[in-house]
């Protein structure tokens, strides 16, 4: 179950040249599990998530969530947090407006237990998005996206910028929601932040999986080992 990503190839033309931003990649996550994806620059990380969460089409390949072809349009099981607060928020909105946004057609539950999040946060619905801070944004972005119950959650560099506090708050509920049954793909720069939570770790160049480590090996790993692979990496297209 999860999510299985079958020989992903997605190609783009730009500058004159043919760009294999994703090129016969396999990748599969589990259920309940948190799976840090790391490469080196234009190695394809966010155009993989893209591809999951359907809004990118591939040119080839299979994406299977919890074992079923979903087609790219509607994959409503899978919420996706950009590194950018403002790009799952309105800054003008409320957050009890940002409640009805999300969660228009879901049941009564899900809009209470919305409302309860963010008192646990120590947030009053009716502050306004633009009021808060940066950290605080993130946060809330994160909570929207969860209240919809998804089964896939994506994230897209979620503690970019932000104060060691809100960053380990995020990862706190990211952790959370994983235990809770949420199978977590998060891409991340900051090695330290991903490790600190993830049971599976994926290493991406130039559009392929070039390795991986799980369980008890991928939670020995460190930041430096981590940086010496994306080196090799980096050496490695230079040599070719």
């Amino acid at each position: 179950m999860g999510v299985v990503v079958h020989e992903a190839r997605k190609i783009y033309h730009t500058w004159g040249r043919f760009v294999r931003a994703l090129d016969g990649l396999n990748l599969d996550a589990e259920t309940g599990q948190v799976t840090l994806i790391v490469g080196t620059n234009g190695s394809g990380k966010s155009t993989l998530l893209r591809a999951i969460s359907g809004s990118l089409r591939l040119d080839s390949g299979d994406v299977l969530i919890d074992g079923s072809y979903r087609p790219s349009i509607g994959r409503k099981e899978v919420g996706m947090l950009q590194q950018v607060p403002v790009a799952n928020l309105c800054p003008s909105f409320t957050i009890e407006e940002m409640i009805r946004l999300y969660l228009d057609g879901h049941s009564v539950d899900s809009w209470k237990g919305a409302r309860t999040a963010f008192q646990d946060h120590g947030m009053a619905v009716n502050s306004r998005i633009r009021e808060m801070s940066g950290g605080q944004q993130q946060l809330i972005a994160l909570e929207l996206v969860l209240a919809r119950l998804p089964s896939i959650l994506l994230l897209d560099e979620p503690t970019a910028s932000l104060d060691p506090g809100h960053s380990e708050r995020i990862l706190a509920r990211v952790a959370k929601a994983a235990s809770e049954g949420v199978t977590v793909l998060l891409v991340s720069h900051n090695l330290e932040h991903g490790l600190s939570i993830c049971d599976k770790v994926v290493l991406m160049h130039e559009g392929r999986v070039v390795n991986s480590w799980a369980g008890s090996i991928a939670r020995s790993l460190t930041a430096r080992d981590l940086k010496q692979c994306l080196v090799e990496c980096a050496a490695s297209s230079l040599e070719g």
